[in-house]
Formats: structure tokens, sequence, C-alpha cells
């Protein structure tokens, strides 16, 4: 049987309005933002390790941000790494404001807030508030690096919106998405696997969206349209999983508990097909 305090705080993360979500994710209260909010400067580290690592240079290079969560920094912080252009992508969230004028005090050349807007000054950045989706074969441009983290696993359209990325990606183009594969009610990371999709769907969910996606439905989203795809496990839990291993749905599981006890990754894709 699931932990009552798990059914009883998914269940008012189901129904809570998402105003009030806002308000908490803002003041970290229950709702913990991920990495490129709590600490940009980690998550531009991390993208340029993890570039380094496979050989990859961002000087000169087009960056599309999938999910920037209304903050700048990450964006900034690459075009200070050497980017020549960071587009931002999200079509949930609006600029927040508080961030956006504590970065425009630290880069003032970059962006600055007035009349409750804010205005972007370098041209090196450009925002697009629409679903990926919506940008089609025509879009203006190519990218040659495209970054997410902890977005992946929020996506309600997770193959549609892959077909899409490649779509704008460059025909060398390399991708580096940070996926976290854990029910995010973290203290039980493996939760989310024991209901059914009604179940899940209508009672549990966060508004965020856990698509409960596994390592081998991310493969089968990618590799149609990138001929290059490969992963890396960042941590794993295996006593977590054990426990709850009885009641996880069958159809969530590869058979590899190596594999299946894995709950973050880094996905990497290059070339688009």
């Amino acid at each position: 049987m699931a932990p009552v305090d798990y059914l009883l705080l998914r269940a008012i993360r189901h129904f809570i309005p998402a105003g009030w979500v806002k308000w908490l994710l803002k003041r970290s209260l229950i709702i913990q933002s991920g990495t490129e909010t709590k600490d940009p400067d980690t998550a531009v580290t991390r993208y340029l390790d993890t570039l380094h690592h496979y050989d990859q240079h961002l000087k000169g290079k087009a960056v599309f941000l999938l999910g920037y969560g209304g903050r700048f920094h990450v964006g900034v912080g690459l075009l200070e790494a050497g980017a020549s252009k960071v587009t931002f992508c999200d079509p949930f969230v609006t600029p927040d404001m508080d961030a956006a004028r504590q970065l425009s005090g630290r880069y003032p050349d970059y962006l600055r807030v007035r009349d409750g807007c804010v205005n972007i000054l370098d041209p090196r950045l450009e925002l697009l508030s629409q679903d990926v989706r919506a940008l089609g074969d025509d879009h203006h441009r190519k990218y040659d690096f495209l970054f997410s983290s902890s977005v992946l696993e929020h996506l309600d359209a997770p193959i549609e919106i892959t077909k899409a990325l490649a779509q704008i990606t460059a025909k060398e183009g390399f991708h580096i998405h940070f996926i976290d594969l854990r029910d995010h009610f973290f203290r039980y990371p493996f939760e989310m696997l024991t209901f059914n999709d009604r179940i899940w769907m209508d009672w549990l969910n966060p508004t965020s969206n856990l698509n409960r996606f596994r390592i081998a439905d991310y493969l089968a989203a990618f590799e149609p349209v990138f001929e290059d795809v490969k992963w890396e496990a960042l941590s794993q839990d295996v006593d977590a999983f054990m426990r709850t291993l009885p009641r996880i749905r069958p159809d969530f599981l590869s058979g590899d508990p190596a594999v299946d006890s894995i709950t973050r990754i880094v996905l990497i894709a290059q070339f688009p097909s």
C-alpha cells in the first residue's frame, strides 16, 4: 500500500491552484525549484563540463534552452562563456521580475526591468514564449546546442516535442538533457510507478506534470530523429527501488534492476536524421 503521507501530499499537489504553486516555488516552501533556478552558476558549469567531456566547444555557437523557468541567469552565463546566441523557450512561465532585477544589477548591458516588464537589451538573447512545436521547419534559426535540465520529465508530449527539437537542430547539432526520473516527492522516488494511468492522472499527478517516462521511453523518442543517442546514469537508489519493486507496475520495468533503479540521467543526442 502507498504511504499515507505520500497519498495526502500528492493529492494536495494535484489539486492546488497554479498560482499557489508559483508562490511556494518562489519561496522554496514544500516545492523546490530545479538547479537552473536555485543555482544557475552550477547549472552553467554543468553544461560546460558536459560539453568538454564530449569534446564540444561553446565559443561562437547558438544555444536553445528548453524551459528556462522564468530566469535569464543561465543564458547570460552561457553568453559570458562564449555562446554567440541564446534562445529561451518556455510557453508556461513569465519572467521572474525579482530575479531579473537582481541580474540586471549584475549585468546591466543584458537586460533591465522597467514598468513591470523585462526589457532584453542584448540582441544575442531571445525569448520565445511559445511551444517549440509551433516553430516548425521554417524557423529562422538552426541551433548548434540544445539544452534542458529537469524539463523532459514534465512534458505532456515528449515524442512530439523531441521531433520538433530535431527540426531546429543544426546538421551537427548537439543536445544535452538532464532528466530526473524520480517521483518528485523525493522521499519516495519510485512511488509514482505503482499507480495505473487513471489514478495517476485523475488524482495524483502534480500540476507540473510528471510523464513517468523511463530510460527506454526517452530512447524511443530520440533515436528515430537523431543518428547518435546515448545516456549516462548520474544517480541511483537501489534500496528505495527494491523496497518499492513489489508494487511497481510491470510496464515501468525493463527487467534489469541495475537500470530500473537509476534516478537521474544525462541524455546526449547528436546529428538530426
